[in-house]
């Protein structure tokens, strides 16, 4: 997306291309492409690729807009759900009993490319909600919070959510952060699971954060910081229970998160089985993969 430069992966495009070697694009969300120069070499490296796989039909369109052969590219689901436990998804399907929350991991990220408001305004509404959110989730339901996410722990990598997470937690009242953790370590995608499973409710910002949680067989509130994030939830039948991090606000938020919370055991089995298809097609995606490099060899055999 336009939001970072794009610069660094034209390179490692093109340099594959150069190298005579098939480009296939795994699951993923791209575009809007608005630039001219994005749009002129983009729409030379899809032309190229054998195959393009998208996670949402928003990004389908924009890969249409530049493709004269549109029909190589498909949508599937993300390939972090091919880790999605089958067992742990039809417990949670039938899982009947009343919906307590006692246990809540929540995973925040920074984030400056606020689109309707001013950053410094955005960010500061973004912190406030999570402060509200939490103590409202100690004081109501009188649960253990964990600040966990899925971008932590390197300090090669560009973010540490873990750092951001303090932010959120050092304005906690005391009697609130008593009951709050913030887990620093980098954890695999594994690992992660394993974490998340003994939890009863995510509130999650990053994206895959909420897919390992989900395929954990536990629910997900999102919060949506791109369109990623608001594609998948409303393909899961979740739309109306997500907050967007350009109009998120500390009351309207809590109050969507209770709502969830209480929904939980009527939707339950709808959204575990949505997953279980997710998780179906995360596997079928290496089916395309195979079919595109075997029909790329005999392009080359016969070229």
């Amino acid at each position: 997306v336009e939001n970072y430069s794009l610069q660094p992966r034209f390179f490692d495009f093109q340099l594959a291309l150069m190298l005579h070697k098939p480009l296939i694009f795994f699951t993923q969300s791209l575009g809007p492409f608005a630039q001219p120069e994005n749009r002129r070499i983009l729409a030379q490296v899809f032309q190229q690729s054998p195959l393009i796989l998208l996670r949402d039909r928003r990004s389908l369109a924009h890969i249409e807009e530049l493709l004269s052969q549109p029909d190589k590219a498909s949508v599937v689901a993300d390939a972090a759900f091919a880790l999605a436990n089958s067992e742990a998804l039809e417990a949670a399907k039938h899982k009947q009993e009343d919906y307590k929350v006692t246990k809540i991991a929540i995973s925040v990220r920074d984030w400056q490319y606020f689109q309707t408001i001013d950053p410094a305004l955005g960010i500061k509404n973004y912190i406030q909600s999570l402060v509200a959110l939490t103590s409202h989730l100690v004081t109501k339901y009188q649960a253990d919070i964990t600040y966990i996410s899925s971008c932590q722990g390197i300090k090669e990598y560009w973010k540490d959510d873990s750092e951001f997470a303090l932010k959120i937690v050092e304005q906690l009242p005391e009697q609130i952060s008593d009951r709050v953790t913030v887990n620093r370590d980098f954890n695999s995608p594994e690992k992660i699971a394993q974490i998340i499973s003994n939890h009863d409710l995510v509130i999650a910002t990053r994206l895959h954060m909420a897919i390992l949680s989900l395929g954990a067989g536990v629910p997900v509130f999102p919060i949506a910081y791109e369109f990623k994030t608001q594609s998948l939830f409303t393909k899961l039948g979740c739309e109306q229970w997500m907050v967007d991090i350009e109009t998120i606000e500390a009351a309207s938020l809590i109050e969507k998160v209770d709502s969830y919370i209480a929904a939980m055991p009527q939707i339950r089995d709808q959204l575990f089985a949505a997953i279980q298809q997710e998780r179906t097609s995360a596997w079928e995606s290496s089916n395309l993969v195979q079919q595109a490099y075997q029909q790329w060899q005999e392009s080359q055999v016969s070229g």
